[in-house]
């Protein structure tokens, strides 16, 4: 009987043989798995999934100074602490205010110098009185600060709204121009959620050679800058915001991890800029939008009716943290 057998294959018709096989295993791989997807699927509902939990982890970033490094200065033996920047670091009667705490916790002589709704950044790139609060930013009273002068701020201070937080300004500035900052040992500055909620821009892009003051990461430099340069044994330690909210027009408020402001911004990216300016500074860095449990589930528990600054839980949530970064991370007591 004759055999039929093949014929011998050319080597193209091999090799498209082969393409064929190789695409019809794929094929049928991904149609098992789209298959295995679709059954585990069906066991575990869509709304199971908590979509607000974020894995991040806290971006804080330590840095310590060796004082005995410092030319032609001398440890006297006390810890004194500035505490620089908007409502959160207010002062209160029951003693639940973030200084008070930190003094508390570490021994040290605290100086509150809170002004109301402080930023960073300011409004204006060059100053214009109509719009004063600019003077209360960071930029403007780093300067002072570096001068030992602060007549620019008291010659602003009468063109402010005559409102009842006049009294916050004066008594912070009272304050701030009775310190003697060649003892001050470390100066906390807590700003930022004005500079997200206001919308100011995050970084520099007209005059890159240049720090310019309506841009929030050149204030931090230009500010730590200049103070450093007139008293180099200044630890400093930038902290973000807390979790807040946004009010839009009508009232609502808003994730701050959803809602973006200036730059398509939110306070998470803020908060990053910020991180970026003090490492480049050398200066401590305490994220308390990740490194304090204030989220968009147990917000309501740890805020002020302004839905903005934390209540007297959520001061004492920071102050702890403030006060184990200072006596374990930064400065070394002797002891």
């Amino acid at each position: 009987m004759k055999k039929f057998l093949p014929q011998k294959l050319s080597v193209s018709t091999l090799i498209h043989i082969a393409l064929i096989s190789i695409i019809i295993i794929v094929f049928v791989i991904s149609a098992i798995k789209l298959l295995m997807w679709d059954s585990s699927a069906e066991e575990i509902p869509v709304e199971t999934f908590d979509f607000n939990v974020s894995n991040t982890e806290p971006e804080d970033y330590y840095y310590s100074v060796d004082i005995n490094t410092i030319e032609n200065y001398t440890d006297d033996g006390e810890l004194h602490i500035v505490m620089l920047g908007d409502d959160s670091l207010k002062d209160y009667s029951d003693g639940s205010g973030i200084p008070a705490l930190v003094s508390k916790n570490t021994n040290a002589i605290t100086y509150t110098c809170s002004f109301p709704d402080m930023t960073m950044a300011t409004q204006n790139m060059e100053f214009d009185v109509s719009h004063g609060y600019d003077a209360f930013s960071f930029y403007y009273t780093a300067l002072c600060i570096s001068k030992n002068d602060y007549t620019f701020l008291h010659d602003v201070l009468p063109t402010l709204p005559q409102t009842a937080r006049i009294a916050d300004y004066e008594n912070a500035l009272s304050t701030l121009e009775n310190i003697d900052f060649n003892a001050v040992d470390i100066l906390v500055l807590s700003c930022g959620a004005q500079d997200y909620l206001k919308g100011y821009t995050q970084v520099n892009s007209i005059f890159p050679e240049a720090y310019i003051s309506n841009s929030y990461v050149d204030s931090i430099m230009q500010g730590i800058n200049w103070i450093r340069a007139e008293y180099p044994q200044i630890q400093f330690i930038i902290m973000s915001p807390t979790y807040c909210y946004y009010m839009e027009e009508d009232g609502t408020h808003v994730n701050c991890d959803e809602k973006k402001t200036a730059d398509n911004g939110t306070l998470t990216d803020y908060m990053i800029a910020a991180k970026s300016a003090a490492v480049t500074l050398n200066t401590t860095y305490l994220d308390n939008l990740r490194g304090i449990d204030i989220s968009a589930e147990n917000a309501p528990n740890y805020l002020t009716d302004s839905t903005t600054y934390p209540n007297a839980q959520g001061r004492k949530l920071i102050a702890d943290k403030l006060s184990n970064t200072i006596s374990q991370k930064i400065y070394d007591t002797g002891e």
